[in-house]
């Protein structure tokens, strides 16, 4: 039986252990085509692990590393994700966009299903330089291309009845802010996995602020365009995000 005196102390703990950040595992030693356990990879001939980073190969739509192992839930709370991205292509074509893909969700509900088939909003920069949550742009001007050493930053946090206000930090590596910006998203469009994504198609316009309707198609995979990144050091935390690591 566990005294009295310590249940409060064991309740501190596991609030603070929901806090720590999870960081999955990208192999820093080896370059090969499977992503690690932690991973799903879309297309995955299309990929690589390089030296702790994942490449992607060749251009084309919605090209993304989905994480398995923690997702976004439906609790009132806020979350945070965090990664490293660097152009790798020479140029980029198309009408394209880099960064987040979240609240992916398939019509089963389950998770190989979701990573394989699911769908999701996108908060990241366009092709052009352009910062972005959903169908907000960011005010100021583009960012310089190539895209290299930027860190996105993506928060949610509630506010009213059933609203969040997300923000999308641009940053260098040296934790600099170079650019943002924020939206009113309804929670519906939350819960579900994370994606880090390279597309040369654009992403969809989605109003977030709207409750997320039923049928949300995600990006085709189609080859096309010239847009080729590496993702790196990405981090999740917040009391929102649920850790899975049974299905690693």
């Amino acid at each position: 039986m566990i005294p009295r005196l310590i249940l409060p102390l064991l309740a501190l703990i596991c609030v603070a252990s929901a806090e720590d950040k999870f960081v999955p595992d990208i192999v820093a030693n080896v370059t090969r085509p499977w992503p690690g356990k932690d991973f799903w990879a879309n297309p995955a001939e299309d990929w690589i692990v390089s030296k702790g980073r994942f490449e992607n190969t060749f251009s084309g739509g919605n090209r993304n590393i989905v994480l398995l192992t923690a997702e976004v839930t439906a609790e009132k709370a806020s979350f945070n994700a965090r990664l490293l991205l660097d152009q790798i292509s020479f140029e980029l074509f198309g009408e394209g966009f880099v960064g987040f893909q979240a609240g992916l969700r398939g019509t089963s509900g389950d998770y190989r299903e979701t990573a394989v088939l699911g769908s999701e909003f996108a908060a990241g920069i366009d092709f052009t330089g352009r910062p972005f949550i959903g169908n907000v742009k960011g005010d100021g001007p583009p960012l310089p291309l190539p895209l290299r050493g930027i860190v996105l930053e993506l928060k949610g946090e509630p506010v009213d009845g059933e609203n969040y206000k997300l923000t999308l930090l641009v940053q260098d590596a040296t934790g600099k802010i170079l650019r943002n910006v924020t939206a009113s998203a309804h929670q519906s469009w939350l819960p579900g996995l994370i994606s880090m994504t390279a597309s040369s198609q654009a992403a969809p316009p989605t109003d977030l602020a709207a409750p997320r309707p039923l049928g949300f198609v995600p990006l085709s995979q189609k080859r096309e365009g010239e847009g080729r990144f590496g993702f790196s050091e990405l981090e999740l935390s917040g009391t929102k995000i649920k850790l899975h690591p049974e299905r690693a």
